[in-house]
């Protein structure tokens, strides 16, 4: 929504994408996403990042943590916290979360992008949180989990 009232972040993505480097950059990393995924989880890996929910959230907290004046470095330091963190994305818990969802209060995509999103944005912050930590059952308890995220993220 942002991106629609304001294109000063369109100007930020013209630069990343106008370097070679850049892009040589992304594609590599998209690799490294793959690889990572694949080796530590197998087929469900790259299931989970082939769901768009997921990818969002994903690049939107790499968005939020990103140096864009130190692209390059800034991608190996978020490779090399991924790496370390992978355990955190355990996908058998993400199934476990989504069959909690409560359905008759939440939209499961819009969840799925918020807590992928709030998990990767701990990770890159040093931090640990799982997919079976938030109260995807309840929505109250939910919103109130998530607003204190967004306090701690500020």
């Amino acid at each position: 929504m942002n991106f629609q009232e304001s294109y000063d972040d369109y100007e930020v993505i013209q630069k990343i994408v106008s370097k070679s480097e850049n892009i040589e950059e992304l594609i590599n990393f998209f690799s490294f996403l793959d690889d990572l995924f694949c080796k530590h989880y197998g087929e469900k890996g790259l299931e989970f990042l082939g769901r768009e929910s997921v990818i969002i959230g994903l690049f939107a907290a790499i968005g939020n943590y990103i140096d864009i004046k130190n692209f390059n470095s800034s991608i190996e330091d978020i490779k090399n916290k991924l790496s370390e963190k992978i355990h955190c994305f355990s996908l058998d818990k993400f199934e476990q979360m989504k069959k909690n969802v409560d359905v008759t209060s939440f939209n499961i995509g819009d969840v799925m992008k918020e807590t992928v999103y709030y998990l990767t944005l701990q990770i890159l912050k040093d931090k640990e949180l799982y997919f079976s930590d938030f109260p995807v059952d309840d929505f109250i308890s939910y919103k109130k989990f998530i607003k204190e995220l967004k306090n701690v993220n500020k």
